[in-house]
């Protein structure tokens, strides 16, 4: 998936396209620099707010289920 594509899927979720090369350029920085420690603190929590945005919007536009409650907290407890 190029990333031409994540914004198109952006646009479709309601979202700005340009949200997309945002996220993929925090998440490309982020990663280098947690690997080779520099600033994790505030890339962990910059990460944090990704996360909790994707699970927001994937919740507001699907629903709130018991089902997708769970996964939710798995993913969350697997993460953290």
């Amino acid at each position: 998936m190029n990333l031409g594509n994540v914004e198109a899927w952006f646009g479709s979720l309601g979202l700005p396209g340009l949200l997309a090369y945002g996220v993929a350029t925090l998440e490309l920085g982020g990663g280098i620099m947690l690997i080779i420690g520099l600033f994790t603190r505030y890339v962990s929590a910059i990460f944090t707010f990704i996360l909790i945005g994707a699970m927001g919007q994937r919740n507001f536009l699907q629903g709130y289920s018991e089902t997708t409650r769970w996964q939710d907290m798995r993913w969350t407890c697997l993460l953290c």
